[in-house]
């Protein structure tokens, strides 16, 4: 291929923007296996000078680690194509970070529902990805309609067009929403009607400014109610007000 003269080599996979891209491919296997490459290096370098550090708050190690590890290893994953063994190994790498820094093994024999909470309730990788997408869809929502993304996003199969034999299971579209079984059967909890909903909120914000921060408050109980993750002022109300129902004698 040449472009203005210039001679460009054809490979088999390059990485641009900081993504594997493979022609071969229809899953995201290689560009996850590059992900854990990268996040577990940055997690390494700071292994010494904070996560064995007995002075650092576990409140700022977490921090950090959210910012800094997890950050580069969900880097692009609103358009990751992911298998259930893909997962597997985001969740894997994710738990052995955390034991690490709560400084046990298993050995301790903890489940990994107790090493979250410990570690100031760490949503799993998939609540992650789930919220990842979410925000990602939402923006291409309100992009105009003659937008590319937004054009890609919404278009349907060509006439005879097949998937390859190696590519993953997926019924409908070919979306990167949470409804498009991309994870694992039976992982997504989002309905159709919810996604409706969600892109009537997307069109709706972009009226106006005030119109939008009317509808930030919609978004936001949709994305919680989708991701089944709890606000934190509802977390707080319930710590500081008991069921008073309780008490009822």
């Amino acid at each position: 291929m040449t472009v203005d003269g210039t001679a460009f080599e054809v490979v088999p996979a390059f990485v641009y923007l900081g993504s594997s891209i493979s022609g071969d491919s229809t899953a995201s296997s290689d560009d996850v296996e590059c992900r854990i490459g990268k996040a577990a290096g940055a997690f390494t370098r700071l292994k010494v000078c904070v996560w064995k550090r007995c002075n650092i708050r576990l409140t700022t190690k977490m921090k950090i680690f959210n910012a800094v590890v997890i950050t580069t290893l969900l880097y692009a994953s609103e358009c990751w194509t992911l298998l259930a063994t893909d997962l597997t190994k985001l969740e894997v790498f994710q738990m052995s970070c955390l034991r690490q820094i709560l400084g046990v093994t298993r050995r301790d024999r903890l489940r990994n529902d107790t090493i979250r909470h410990r570690c100031k309730k760490q949503p799993t990788v998939e609540k992650r990805i789930q919220r990842n997408r979410l925000r990602w869809f939402g923006h291409v929502c309100r992009m105009d309609d003659s937008r590319l993304p937004k054009r890609l996003l919404w278009a349907e199969r060509p006439d005879g067009w097949r998937c390859p034999l190696n590519a993953p299971r997926n019924n409908g579209r070919t979306t990167s929403l949470p409804t498009s079984r991309r994870i694992s059967p039976g992982a997504s909890t989002v309905t159709p009607c919810r996604v409706a909903v969600w892109y009537d909120i997307c069109l709706h914000c972009r009226a106006t400014a005030a119109d939008m921060t009317a509808e930030r408050g919609a978004c936001r109980g949709l994305w919680y109610d989708i991701t089944g993750i709890k606000r934190r002022r509802d977390d707080s109300s319930e710590r500081a007000h008991p069921d008073a129902t309780s008490v009822d004698g």
